[in-house]
Protein backbone atom coordinates (compact mmCIF):
# COMPACT_ATOMS: atom_id res chain seq x y z
CA UNK A 1 0.00 0.00 0.00
CA UNK A 2 0.93 3.78 -0.53
CA UNK A 3 0.77 5.94 2.21
CA UNK A 4 1.30 10.10 2.18
CA UNK A 5 3.05 12.02 4.59
CA UNK A 6 0.94 12.03 7.97
CA UNK A 7 -1.70 15.16 7.35
CA UNK A 8 -1.80 14.90 11.28
CA UNK A 9 1.67 16.52 11.52
CA UNK A 10 1.11 19.30 9.61
CA UNK A 11 -0.97 21.35 11.39
CA UNK A 12 -3.53 22.58 8.59
CA UNK A 13 -3.68 20.95 5.36
CA UNK A 14 -2.54 22.72 1.94
CA UNK A 15 -3.65 22.41 -1.21
CA UNK A 16 -1.26 20.23 -2.09
CA UNK A 17 -3.29 17.51 -1.32
CA UNK A 18 -2.40 13.55 -1.99
CA UNK A 19 -3.91 11.23 -4.85
CA UNK A 20 -4.65 14.37 -7.40
CA UNK A 21 -7.43 15.21 -4.95
CA UNK A 22 -7.02 19.03 -3.16
CA UNK A 23 -8.78 20.77 -0.58
CA UNK A 24 -11.50 19.29 1.38
CA UNK A 25 -11.71 15.86 -0.36
CA UNK A 26 -7.51 15.69 -0.76
CA UNK A 27 -7.63 16.26 3.08
CA UNK A 28 -10.42 13.57 3.49
CA UNK A 29 -8.12 11.07 1.47
CA UNK A 30 -5.16 11.47 3.47
CA UNK A 31 -6.38 10.66 6.94
CA UNK A 32 -8.09 7.39 5.29
CA UNK A 33 -4.73 6.86 4.10
CA UNK A 34 -2.56 7.66 7.31
CA UNK A 35 -4.22 4.71 9.27
CA UNK A 36 -4.41 0.95 8.32
CA UNK A 37 -7.77 0.62 6.55
CA UNK A 38 -8.87 -3.02 4.79
CA UNK A 39 -12.63 -1.72 3.58
CA UNK A 40 -13.31 1.93 3.28
CA UNK A 41 -17.46 2.52 4.46
CA UNK A 42 -18.48 5.64 2.84
CA UNK A 43 -22.08 6.77 4.27
CA UNK A 44 -23.75 9.76 2.24
CA UNK A 45 -21.70 9.19 -0.50
CA UNK A 46 -22.56 11.45 -3.51
CA UNK A 47 -19.93 10.45 -6.25
CA UNK A 48 -17.70 8.49 -4.50
CA UNK A 49 -14.86 11.15 -4.89
CA UNK A 50 -12.48 9.89 -2.05
CA UNK A 51 -13.88 6.30 -2.36
CA UNK A 52 -12.93 5.31 -5.86
CA UNK A 53 -9.41 7.49 -5.64
CA UNK A 54 -8.24 4.96 -2.57
CA UNK A 55 -9.36 2.09 -4.29
CA UNK A 56 -7.69 2.69 -7.55
CA UNK A 57 -4.47 3.80 -5.54
CA UNK A 58 -4.74 0.54 -3.56
CA UNK A 59 -4.97 2.33 0.16
CA UNK A 60 -7.51 -0.06 0.77
CA UNK A 61 -8.37 -3.29 -0.13
CA UNK A 62 -12.20 -2.79 -0.68
CA UNK A 63 -14.96 -0.46 -0.81
CA UNK A 64 -18.19 0.00 0.24
CA UNK A 65 -20.71 3.25 -0.52
CA UNK A 66 -24.17 3.93 0.66
CA UNK A 67 -26.67 6.42 0.19
CA UNK A 68 -30.53 7.34 0.51
CA UNK A 69 -30.77 8.19 -3.42
CA UNK A 70 -30.29 6.18 -6.65
CA UNK A 71 -28.77 8.87 -8.47
CA UNK A 72 -25.26 9.55 -6.18
CA UNK A 73 -24.95 5.72 -6.27
CA UNK A 74 -25.73 5.42 -10.17
CA UNK A 75 -22.88 8.22 -10.14
CA UNK A 76 -20.50 6.59 -7.82
CA UNK A 77 -20.78 2.96 -10.23
CA UNK A 78 -19.99 4.93 -13.16
CA UNK A 79 -16.85 6.69 -11.72
CA UNK A 80 -15.77 3.54 -10.49
CA UNK A 81 -16.31 1.96 -14.21
CA UNK A 82 -14.28 4.58 -15.47
CA UNK A 83 -11.43 4.12 -13.07
CA UNK A 84 -11.28 0.67 -13.76
CA UNK A 85 -11.94 -0.24 -10.11
CA UNK A 86 -15.61 -2.01 -9.99
CA UNK A 87 -13.61 -5.23 -8.13
CA UNK A 88 -13.55 -4.57 -4.68
CA UNK A 89 -16.17 -1.90 -5.14
CA UNK A 90 -19.94 -1.94 -3.51
CA UNK A 91 -22.65 0.60 -3.65
CA UNK A 92 -25.77 0.44 -2.01
CA UNK A 93 -29.06 2.29 -0.84
CA UNK A 94 -29.42 2.58 2.60
CA UNK A 95 -30.45 4.50 5.31
CA UNK A 96 -27.24 5.54 7.12
CA UNK A 97 -25.56 2.12 8.60
CA UNK A 98 -28.90 0.26 8.66
CA UNK A 99 -28.22 -3.17 7.28
CA UNK A 100 -24.46 -2.02 7.25
CA UNK A 101 -22.24 -4.53 9.26
CA UNK A 102 -18.94 -2.60 10.30
CA UNK A 103 -15.92 -4.53 10.70
CA UNK A 104 -12.64 -3.45 13.77
CA UNK A 105 -10.63 -2.94 10.56
CA UNK A 106 -12.99 -0.86 8.59
CA UNK A 107 -12.79 3.00 8.26
CA UNK A 108 -16.09 4.98 8.24
CA UNK A 109 -16.16 7.93 6.53
CA UNK A 110 -19.23 10.50 7.08
CA UNK A 111 -18.79 13.71 5.14
CA UNK A 112 -21.01 16.34 3.94
CA UNK A 113 -24.21 15.57 6.18
CA UNK A 114 -25.49 18.04 8.34
CA UNK A 115 -24.66 17.21 12.18
CA UNK A 116 -28.06 16.36 13.06
CA UNK A 117 -28.25 13.81 10.77
CA UNK A 118 -24.77 12.59 11.09
CA UNK A 119 -25.37 12.17 14.75
CA UNK A 120 -28.45 10.20 14.32
CA UNK A 121 -26.65 8.00 11.93
CA UNK A 122 -23.87 7.52 14.94
CA UNK A 123 -26.66 7.12 17.80
CA UNK A 124 -28.99 4.47 15.47
CA UNK A 125 -26.57 2.04 16.78
CA UNK A 126 -23.68 2.36 19.47
CA UNK A 127 -22.16 -0.96 19.41
CA UNK A 128 -21.79 -0.69 15.76
CA UNK A 129 -20.36 2.83 15.91
CA UNK A 130 -17.46 2.10 18.20
CA UNK A 131 -16.06 -1.28 16.20
CA UNK A 132 -14.31 0.82 13.05
CA UNK A 133 -10.89 1.64 14.05
CA UNK A 134 -10.90 5.09 12.14
CA UNK A 135 -14.00 7.35 11.92
CA UNK A 136 -13.41 10.48 9.51
CA UNK A 137 -16.48 13.25 9.87
CA UNK A 138 -17.08 16.41 7.88
CA UNK A 139 -20.15 17.50 9.05
CA UNK A 140 -21.64 20.77 6.85
CA UNK A 141 -23.45 22.16 10.86
CA UNK A 142 -24.13 21.63 14.06
CA UNK A 143 -20.52 19.84 14.99
CA UNK A 144 -21.29 19.99 18.71
CA UNK A 145 -24.33 17.26 18.02
CA UNK A 146 -21.65 14.71 16.65
CA UNK A 147 -19.45 15.66 19.37
CA UNK A 148 -22.18 14.61 21.74
CA UNK A 149 -22.97 11.33 19.51
CA UNK A 150 -19.28 10.05 19.52
CA UNK A 151 -18.97 10.66 23.13
CA UNK A 152 -21.97 8.98 23.76
CA UNK A 153 -20.88 5.95 21.68
CA UNK A 154 -17.92 5.94 23.57
CA UNK A 155 -15.69 7.52 20.84
CA UNK A 156 -12.73 9.35 21.33
CA UNK A 157 -12.20 12.60 19.49
CA UNK A 158 -8.54 11.99 18.59
CA UNK A 159 -7.72 15.27 16.40
CA UNK A 160 -10.26 18.14 15.14
CA UNK A 161 -8.55 19.83 11.66
CA UNK A 162 -9.63 22.86 10.31
CA UNK A 163 -8.71 23.34 6.12
CA UNK A 164 -9.93 26.37 3.80
CA UNK A 165 -11.14 25.54 0.33
CA UNK A 166 -12.32 27.36 -2.47
CA UNK A 167 -13.28 30.60 0.15
CA UNK A 168 -15.11 28.01 2.84
CA UNK A 169 -13.96 27.04 6.07
CA UNK A 170 -14.53 23.20 6.99
CA UNK A 171 -13.83 21.40 10.21
CA UNK A 172 -12.88 17.30 10.08
CA UNK A 173 -13.21 15.31 12.91
CA UNK A 174 -11.28 12.10 13.71
CA UNK A 175 -12.27 9.50 16.23
CA UNK A 176 -9.82 6.56 16.30
CA UNK A 177 -10.66 3.32 18.84
CA UNK A 178 -7.76 3.07 20.34
CA UNK A 179 -7.59 6.83 21.46
CA UNK A 180 -8.86 7.71 25.17
CA UNK A 181 -12.92 8.92 25.11
CA UNK A 182 -13.25 11.73 27.68
CA UNK A 183 -16.17 13.95 28.91
CA UNK A 184 -16.07 17.04 27.19
CA UNK A 185 -18.12 20.17 29.05
CA UNK A 186 -20.45 22.61 26.82
CA UNK A 187 -17.00 25.01 25.52
CA UNK A 188 -15.66 22.02 24.40
CA UNK A 189 -18.67 20.46 22.56
CA UNK A 190 -19.16 23.85 20.92
CA UNK A 191 -16.04 24.81 20.13
CA UNK A 192 -14.08 21.25 19.98
CA UNK A 193 -11.70 19.79 22.87
CA UNK A 194 -8.80 19.53 20.33
CA UNK A 195 -9.44 23.36 18.67
CA UNK A 196 -9.38 24.49 22.47
CA UNK A 197 -6.41 22.04 23.50
CA UNK A 198 -4.79 23.33 19.79
CA UNK A 199 -5.02 27.03 21.35
CA UNK A 200 -3.65 26.31 24.67
CA UNK A 201 -0.48 25.16 22.99
CA UNK A 202 -0.63 28.21 20.92
CA UNK A 203 -0.78 25.55 17.72
CA UNK A 204 -3.67 28.50 15.56
CA UNK A 205 -3.67 29.17 11.84
CA UNK A 206 -5.53 30.48 9.59
CA UNK A 207 -8.15 28.25 9.12
CA UNK A 208 -8.34 27.59 12.85
CA UNK A 209 -8.91 30.84 13.15
CA UNK A 210 -11.95 31.09 10.52
CA UNK A 211 -13.71 28.50 12.55
CA UNK A 212 -13.54 30.19 15.83
CA UNK A 213 -14.57 33.42 14.24
CA UNK A 214 -17.48 31.29 12.67
CA UNK A 215 -18.67 29.66 15.64
CA UNK A 216 -18.14 32.96 17.60
CA UNK A 217 -20.36 34.57 15.36
CA UNK A 218 -22.86 32.09 15.30
CA UNK A 219 -22.83 32.83 19.39
CA UNK A 220 -23.98 36.19 19.39
CA UNK A 221 -26.62 35.77 17.32
CA UNK A 222 -28.17 33.27 19.77
CA UNK A 223 -26.58 34.73 22.65
CA UNK A 224 -29.37 38.28 22.14
CA UNK A 225 -31.89 35.55 23.16
CA UNK A 226 -30.64 32.39 24.66
CA UNK A 227 -28.36 32.94 28.00
CA UNK A 228 -26.65 29.23 27.17
CA UNK A 229 -25.49 31.02 24.22
CA UNK A 230 -24.43 33.95 26.31
CA UNK A 231 -22.79 32.00 29.16
CA UNK A 232 -20.44 29.95 26.48
CA UNK A 233 -19.31 33.62 24.92
CA UNK A 234 -18.45 35.05 27.96
CA UNK A 235 -16.81 31.49 29.32
CA UNK A 236 -14.39 31.31 25.29
CA UNK A 237 -13.85 35.18 26.20
CA UNK A 238 -12.53 34.95 29.75
CA UNK A 239 -11.12 31.46 29.40
CA UNK A 240 -8.98 32.69 26.04
CA UNK A 241 -9.27 35.71 25.65
CA UNK A 242 -8.46 36.06 21.93
CA UNK A 243 -10.26 39.18 20.18
CA UNK A 244 -12.45 37.99 16.74
CA UNK A 245 -13.63 41.37 16.65
CA UNK A 246 -12.22 42.44 13.26
CA UNK A 247 -12.73 38.50 11.65
CA UNK A 248 -16.22 38.69 12.78
CA UNK A 249 -16.66 42.17 10.95
CA UNK A 250 -15.27 40.75 7.29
Amino acid sequence: MIHPPNPLSQGAFTENAPFGLTGRLGALAGLVASAPCQRLVDVGCDHATVPVQLLKEGICTSVLVTDLRKCPLEAARKRADRAGVREGFDALQKDGLKGVELLPTDTLLISGLGGDTISAILESDPEKTRRPERIIIQSQTKEELVRRALMDCGRPISQELCLEDKGQVYLIILSDRSGTCLEADALQLFFGPQILRSLEKGRAYPALDRYLSKRIRRLRKQAVYQTDARKLLEAFEESYGIPYNKQDQD
